[in-house]
């Protein structure tokens, strides 16, 4: 963390959200927390009222780019970490508010970086792992970050377009920008929503309640913190040309014999056995963690 840094939280009442403000604001940074909503409920359930104190908040709509340029040079923001975004309950009867949002919001975004120059270092958004279908693999491979997605919502159809949008953003701009595509997130503050049904499982258990988790299949579980701290540490990476990734336990850095960033170990671990490499199906890491 430097002392010029200044992050804006886009989706800021949100889940995730609430936990990347939470993170920000415990390492003394400077955050503006953007957010078309006024129910700070999530951040309460996170955060006491001194913490909460220090946050800048603006209420706004992510598809109103003037007021998007006017808080970008307000607060003289340097890092934007973008959550903003409608799931598919609440845009399901109503596709073009979806798009307006999760589309149009991340033009305005990154048009807004763009007209500022160098002064924004890096954009760091959520994709998801909607863009992919279960068709993209078969059970015995592994999707990669490079796998073509063929999704079939339009929440994963809109998530597919903003990872296009920001190769295009960097090839005609050089707006940097980092994508990362979660897979189910639990923790507190995670409420709504098809894939909040782990979440609300552990509460079950922990209330001495029977729930039964309406999906199944295999997913790859995000404790929300871990996540937070994944989001705020790939907006500090060293800027380069934008790609998208996907998540999948990230804590230290850990790369493979290819160089692609592998699955990594909590800090200090040192693993002696050998771990499949997130990227590469055919590769593996030994003992490549790095503290």
């Amino acid at each position: 963390m430097t002392g010029a840094e200044r992050f804006l939280v886009t989706g800021a009442l949100g889940c995730i959200g609430a936990w990347v403000v939470r993170r920000l604001v415990r390492e003394n940074v400077p955050v503006v927390a953007f957010d078309s909503g006024g129910d700070a409920r999530r951040l309460r359930l996170l955060m006491d009222d001194a913490e909460l104190s220090r946050v800048d908040f603006v209420q706004g709509d992510i598809t109103n780019l003037s007021l998007l340029q006017e808080t970008l040079d307000r607060h003289r923001v340097t890092h934007i970490i973008h959550l903003a975004a409608l799931l598919h309950p609440q845009f399901k009867m109503d596709p073009a508010l979806g798009a307006r949002v999760n589309v149009l919001g991340g033009v305005n975004l990154f048009e807004a970086v763009a007209r500022r120059g160098r002064q924004i270092r890096r954009i760091v958004y959520a994709s998801s792992i909607a863009v992919y279908d279960k068709s993209d693999a078969d059970d015995a491979a592994a999707v990669t970050h490079l796998t073509v997605g063929h999704p079939t919502t339009l929440y994963g159809v809109f998530k597919q377009a903003e990872e296009a949008m920001a190769r295009v953003y960097f090839q005609d701009r050089e707006v940097s920008s980092i994508g990362l595509r979660p897979a189910t997130v639990f923790g507190a503050g995670r409420d709504y929503g098809l894939t909040a049904a782990p979440t609300q499982a552990i509460l079950a258990v922990a209330r001495g309640l029977p729930f039964d988790i309406p999906y199944s299949g295999r997913s790859h579980l995000h404790y929300a913190d871990d996540l937070a701290a994944i989001l705020v540490a790939s907006a500090r990476e060293i800027p380069r040309r934008g790609g998208v990734q996907h998540t999948r336990h990230h804590r230290t850095d850990a790369r493979c014999s290819r160089g692609h960033r592998s699955c990594r170990a909590p800090r200090g671990e040192r693993s002696p056995s050998t771990d499949r490499c997130c990227h590469c199906p055919k590769t593996t890491t030994r003992a490549h963690w790095k503290a």
